[in-house]
């Protein structure tokens, strides 16, 4: 459970499981939860170089924004670690010199269950149970 102030923040760690780098390598790091944003996560630049993800295979995107801009972005897979509940989820991270925040995606998100509770200010991740 996360507290939910103005924004939809959850506490995470991001690693490049190809070398074991971790940000933040201490304590963790409050991304954005974007229900617009059908991706996985996207980071600023500079978190990206320095988990070294640059040295990894890219792959190169346009990112349509709602106010119609189209950004380009590039990106690898890496591993996403939802810090509160213990999972990691493994997708593709991406990148671009005009992102200044570390956004997650519906693609981050598809198998929790996900409540924002407004009226008690928390946030509650539960992963999925499937038969």
């Amino acid at each position: 459970m996360s507290s939910l102030t103005d924004a939809l923040l959850v506490p995470i760690k991001i690693k490049n499981p190809f070398n074991e780098h971790v940000f933040p390598k201490t304590g963790v790091v409050y991304g954005y939860i974007d229900t617009g944003y059908t991706g996985f996560l996207i980071i600023p630049q500079d978190i990206y170089s320095n988990l070294k993800f640059d040295e990894l295979k890219q792959y190169h995107y346009e990112l349509h924004l709602p106010n119609g801009e189209h950004i380009d972005t590039r990106g690898t897979y890496g591993l996403l670690i939802f810090t509160d509940i213990g999972y990691e989820e493994e997708g593709f991270i991406e990148t671009s010199n005009e992102i200044k925040e570390i956004i997650l995606g519906l693609k981050a998100l598809k198998t929790y269950e996900v409540i924002f509770d407004f009226c008690e200010k928390e946030l509650h991740l539960k992963k999925c149970i499937y038969d």
